[in-house]
């Protein structure tokens, strides 16, 4: 949201930390309550930070690609 030029206010987890999050165009002057209500249920602080945990576990999850079945060579045939 801060790339597409929102100010974001109360984005922290941590203890005492505001309950709701809230963005604000820099053109305006009010801010808009990241709530189910206004932004939709994706948009509420528990649903962000789901989905940066959720996104932090699948970079943690490298898929391995057995590549040795592509290196081996028949050489049962009678062209070698």
């Amino acid at each position: 949201m801060r790339a597409k030029g929102y100010e974001i206010k109360g984005e922290t987890f941590e203890e005492g930390a505001a309950k709701y999050i809230s963005f604000r165009p820099l053109d305006k002057e009010r801010f808009v309550r990241g709530s189910a209500k206004s932004l939709g249920k994706e948009y509420t602080k528990e649903r962000i930070r789901e989905r940066i945990e959720r996104k932090r576990e699948q970079k943690a999850i490298i898929h391995q690609k057995d590549y040795s079945a592509r290196r081996l060579i028949d050489t049962s045939d009678e062209k070698f």
